[in-house]
């Protein structure tokens, strides 16, 4: 049996679309308190596949150290500049 991946959620979505994304992944909700606390933001991720964001969280190269598991960030909306696209790459996460 292979593991499910693990997804982090930081942001309210419509219900079937959380129910579709339970469906194939572990979810851990992050609340917005969280998000901005980079230490309990960093902890959160420490184990996570997936990263499902709105808030303008900075994903940066030294948060993308302590996630090595980490493979995908998807952010809800328009501009993703808090997102250090160059570390991500480096890092093999998709943005």
């Amino acid at each position: 049996m292979t593991e499910r991946p693990s997804v982090v959620v930081t942001l309210e979505i419509a219900e079937d679309l959380m129910l579709r994304v339970r469906e194939a992944c572990d979810v851990v909700l992050l609340p917005a308190a969280s998000v901005g606390n980079a230490s309990e933001f960093a902890a959160a991720l420490a184990e996570a596949d997936g990263l499902l964001m709105s808030q303008p969280a900075p994903i940066t190269g030294v948060l993308l150290d302590v996630c090595p598991r980490l493979r995908v960030v998807s952010k809800i909306g328009a501009a993703y500049e808090r997102i250090d696209v160059p570390a991500a790459t480096a890092h093999g996460v998709l943005v």
